[in-house]
């Protein structure tokens, strides 16, 4: 029988050490939160829509369609950076930026 008080008063100061454990977090926290706060970032605010002006200028000379060069560049880079024979890749479209 005194095995038995014996596990019982062992589990009830395990319990209260659980207790104190947790509760001095909790108090550790609210401190915590006292002393610096958490303030959210502030939201960017939005712009206004840019006012209408006069037409872009046009394109400088070389902007028009890639030149077969230009394509065949293009074409060979993009096969090196991806690992694969150039004859795989087949470009159909090139826009300037």
């Amino acid at each position: 029988m005194s095995d038995f008080f014996s596990s019982i008063i062992v589990s009830v100061l395990a319990l209260g050490v659980i207790f104190v454990a947790l509760s001095t977090l909790i108090l550790l926290i609210k401190v915590m939160v006292f002393l610096a706060p958490y303030k959210a970032p502030q939201k960017p605010q939005k712009k206004s829509p840019p006012a209408k002006s006069a037409p872009a200028a046009p394109a400088p000379a070389g902007a028009g369609p890639a030149s077969p060069e230009q394509t065949a560049i293009i074409q060979s880079v993009l096969a090196h950076h991806l690992g694969r024979p150039p004859g795989d890749i087949h470009i159909t479209n090139v826009k300037p930026l």
